[in-house]
């Protein structure tokens, strides 16, 4: 899946997954990277919120976070009124298991 507002041709919301959000009329749960970030992470959901208020975006799944740093981030975000309802911590066996969704040139043989 693209972000929350990729679309089909990247101009309109043609099958994008706000698109369906709205049509269903049903929230929209981010999963977002918090690692190494903290401000900036409030400053992207009041972005993606302002972008198409239409779209519901009630809750936040944060990933690859140590304990510490997922608390600060719950600390910060009611102000945008989005829970933090997650979090995956940062481990190497998720990373190699989500490795595929990176795009990457095939290997020679």
């Amino acid at each position: 899946m693209l972000g929350l507002y990729d679309s089909v041709d990247g101009v309109s919301e043609l099958g994008s997954t706000a698109q369906v959000a709205k049509l269903l009329k049903v929230p929209v749960v981010l999963v977002l990277n918090g690692e190494r970030i903290n401000r900036t992470l409030r400053a992207i959901v009041r972005g993606l919120k302002a972008f198409d208020p239409a779209v519901q975006l009630p809750a936040v799944i944060l990933t690859n976070v140590a304990e510490r740093q997922a608390a600060k981030l719950v600390k910060s975000l009611p102000e945008e009124e989005v829970e933090v309802i997650g979090a995956v911590p940062r481990s190497s066996n998720v990373a190699e298991a989500f490795s595929y969704r990176h795009l990457r040139p095939p290997r020679p043989f």
